[in-house]
């Protein structure tokens, strides 16, 4: 049954959105095969620049032509998918397991699945490694103030976060980090994931730091976009639930009882910047039990979700969910053709240069939100199909 149940979550697991949120540059190679450059730790290991790495979206296969990547006679076991999540985000194998039966809402006994991966995939040499949990983070001291900085290192980071709409005071409030050397704090496998990129760390309600989301701050194919403080859970939290103000922390309102939620910080961003409406990011295409009852705690009425264009079918499919939870449930219609036609998701809209860097365009997307209750709702599903 255990078997059974992964093997749906791996056929259902959508690995070509998997891949264009991972990388930077992903290159299609005919109808079913993209390419990316090698991230293998045990073979190309980032020195891999023109893209070696080919993958079959529909059969789940790959290999790298350069290292044998996902060959089992070359590199045994990087041809079974949560190995090859585990790689490319740096997690423990049972964290990319987790990932991909969520993906999916598949719910079986982790107890048991676990003693059963750990017979069939174990890897005798690898260091085991807990799941991800709810954790205080001490934010480590190779992590420096982004906002106040004035070193010539610091200046490539505030150029990027001013930018992606994050200038000095933002930075401040926000507590932006910069990390330009590797964090021995961290297991062997950690140590150098934050070098050279922007910090975000995340605080609950009550300003206690319970992980960090960092951004590659360079144009680097070698490495993933984003990557999350290890073993820690964002499903608990949203960002921004506060912002620092003289060294005190003040917790976020959440909107008089309406907010929008993104799936990434830079996307809720975005939405505060450019309409009247609060925004949360939900660090993905799902939300928790725990976010909705943070939702509820904090008495919203109404929820908009504004996911990335090609999460559709899931924001439909939570809409519905939550339809019975609150009193109005939106979704945004990404409406205007510069949406498609320019391949652009919230974050872009940030960029003075975006035809749609226009609080009035931004509002009236905001203003034509699709309610689930109603027939434009209907539509917008068929469309979707």
């Amino acid at each position: 049954m255990i078997d059974e149940k992964l093997k749906k979550a791996i056929k259902e697991f959508d690995l070509e959105n998997y891949l264009r949120a991972n990388f930077d540059r992903v290159i299609p190679s005919g109808d079913s095969e993209l390419r990316v450059n090698c991230f293998a730790p045990k073979g190309c290991a980032g020195s891999d620049t023109h893209a070696h790495l080919w993958i079959n979206i529909h059969k789940k296969a790959w290999v790298c032509y350069k290292c044998g990547y996902g060959d089992p006679d070359v590199q045994r076991g990087t041809s079974f998918l949560p190995r090859f999540i585990s790689d490319v985000e740096r997690i423990p194998f049972q964290a990319a397991l987790q990932k991909i039966l969520r993906s999916v809402e598949v719910t079986p006994d982790y107890e048991d699945l676990e003693l059963a991966l750990e017979k069939m995939f174990g890897d005798d040499d690898e260091e085991e490694e807990p799941v991800k949990e709810l954790r205080v983070i001490d934010l480590p001291r190779q992590f420096h103030k982004l906002g106040d900085a004035k070193s010539i290192t610091s200046k490539k980071f505030k150029s990027y976060a001013g930018k992606r709409g994050f200038p000095d005071e933002l930075q401040n409030l926000y507590d932006l980090r910069y990390c330009l050397s590797r964090l021995p704090s961290l297991p062997e496998r950690y140590q150098n994931t934050f070098t050279q990129r922007i910090i975000w760390p995340i605080y609950d309600q009550q300003g206690v730091c319970r992980s960090a989301v960092a951004r590659d701050a360079g144009a680097s194919w070698e490495r993933p976009k984003w990557v999350n403080w290890p073993n820690t859970d964002l499903a608990h939290f949203f960002w921004p639930l506060g912002r620092w103000v003289g060294g005190v922390f003040h917790p976020n309102s959440m909107g008089l009882g309406r907010v929008v939620l993104t799936e990434g910080i830079v996307d809720a961003h975005a939405i505060r910047e450019l309409t009247n409406r609060i925004s949360f990011a939900c660090f993905g295409k799902k939300l928790s039990d725990s976010q909705i009852d943070l939702l509820h705690e904090n008495r919203v009425t109404e929820v908009m979700l504004a996911w990335d264009r090609d999460a559709r079918s899931k924001m439909i499919k939570m809409a519905e969910k939550l339809s019975g939870q609150f009193s109005v449930v939106k979704v945004f219609p990404y409406q205007h053709e510069a949406w498609e036609e320019l391949d652009l998701d919230l974050g872009d809209t940030l960029d003075p240069k975006c035809p749609l860097h226009d609080p009035r365009l931004m509002q009236m997307e905001i203003d034509s939100a699709i309610d689930v209750q109603s027939d434009d709702f209907c539509r917008w599903v068929a469309a979707c199909s």
